[in-house]
């Protein structure tokens, strides 16, 4: 795995919302910002529940609907259900490009 080098940056974000209907009316922002929110938008759902089993200090498990589920039961088949394992690991561990 390619390790990098990420420096702390700060981005500033104002947000206005409808106070009666609890909505985002607008958000103005720079590119920065954009382009975090895309990175966690296109984030796969594998990774996601990965991410999220052993989440914090307490470890408490994180559940997203059925999607733990159905990434448990990926975890545990078999691999004669794949062409190669390769196949399979690239399911349990999926990566954005």
């Amino acid at each position: 795995m390619d390790h990098q080098r990420f420096e702390k940056r700060k981005i500033n974000v104002i947000i206005a919302n409808h106070l009666n209907k609890q909505n985002v009316v607008w958000v103005p922002s720079g590119n920065d910002f954009v382009d975090l929110l895309h990175g966690f938008l296109t984030m796969p759902l594998g990774t996601i529940v990965r991410l999220l089993d052993n989440h914090g200090r307490s470890r408490q498990k994180l559940v997203i609907g059925c999607l733990n589920n159905l990434y448990k039961s990926l975890v545990d088949m078999s691999i004669d259900n794949f062409q190669t394992e390769a196949c399979k690991q690239m399911l349990i561990y999926p990566e954005s490009v």
